[in-house]
């Protein structure tokens, strides 16, 4: 980022944030405090309301601001989502132009909107059961397989993921609820409950398909002269054994042992229903 756009980007962090220090600046701008302080004399120099306040850092002076773009909530929403998944899935370099976008945005929104902006934007984001009654939804997440909620559910009193696919009914209830204002998603809460270490081995004809169609749970890929070696974390082996079955003679368990015998299990009673079933005859399709 050259001199320029650094300063203009910093004009738009102070006003979308308020105060920020120069350790927080710098930080962000990947720059040293030095830098940031010759930065705030330009701004001042150029005619900025630079004001700053021991112990809080800089701000721009009430009342200054950048022509504000018009956006309704739904477009600022969809833009400032859009950066957050530009960010996440690109590299270095398109990840800073996202960011920087974002903060452009972020920055010429009326702040009434941005609160609202900020709010849905903490609920959503992008990432990869039957009985279950969640009242209580605290945000959606995108995983490649489809969109699911996190919620609080009533019956097993706990925060639970719902995969919204599965969800048979609808019920609009009378009664409302807050959520709670230091709800964080804690990602780190949920991989501690996958204490299960898996290793599966792959042909190498079929490793480029694999790493394509990833399951969520894996957790680390190396590539050896036999095939792709790929380990997974779970909670209970059903999580993972459709898809390890969908890659039929292509996988091979190699712990835990349990998993290897349930894999032999279920190809038994896939030969014995092929066996001991005669082939049903269907008319056909015309």
């Amino acid at each position: 980022m050259n001199r320029t756009d650094r300063l203009l980007a910093i004009v738009l962090e102070l006003q979308g944030k308020g105060h920020q220090r120069a350790e927080d600046l710098a930080e962000t701008f990947e720059t040293s405090k030095r830098t940031i302080y010759r930065d705030m004399l330009a701004l001042g120099e150029a005619g900025v309301p630079i004001v700053s306040i021991p112990g809080r850092g800089y701000s721009l002076m009430q009342g200054y601001f950048l022509p504000p773009l018009s956006f309704t909530t739904d477009e600022a929403t969809m833009l400032l989502l859009g950066s957050d998944l530009m960010a996440q899935n690109f590299d270095a370099q398109y990840r800073a132009a996202a960011q920087s976008a974002s903060r452009k945005i972020e920055g010429v929104l009326p702040e009434k909107l941005r609160s609202e902006v900020h709010y849905l934007q903490n609920s959503i984001r992008f990432v990869a059961g039957a009985g279950d009654t969640p009242e209580t939804s605290h945000r959606m997440i995108h995983f490649p397989g489809g969109w699911h909620m996190v919620a609080y559910c009533h019956l097993r009193q706990d925060i639970r993921n719902f995969r919204l696919d599965r969800i048979d009914n609808l019920e609009l209830l009378t009664r409302a609820f807050q959520r709670p204002s230091n709800f964080v998603m804690q990602e780190d809460k949920a991989n501690s409950s996958r204490q299960l270490m898996v290793r599966v081995l792959f042909d190498s004809e079929v490793a480029r398909w694999v790493q394509e169609a990833r399951s969520y749970y894996v957790i680390g890929e190396e590539e050896t002269q036999d095939g792709l070696l790929v380990t997974l974390k779970i909670r209970q082996e059903s999580e993972i054994l459709q898809w390890l079955l969908g890659w039929g003679q292509h996988v091979r368990v190699l712990e835990p042992e349990s998993l290897r015998k349930r894999m032999f299990e279920e190809a038994e009673g896939m030969l014995r229903n092929m066996v001991s079933h005669p082939q049903p005859q269907y008319p056909r399709q015309p």
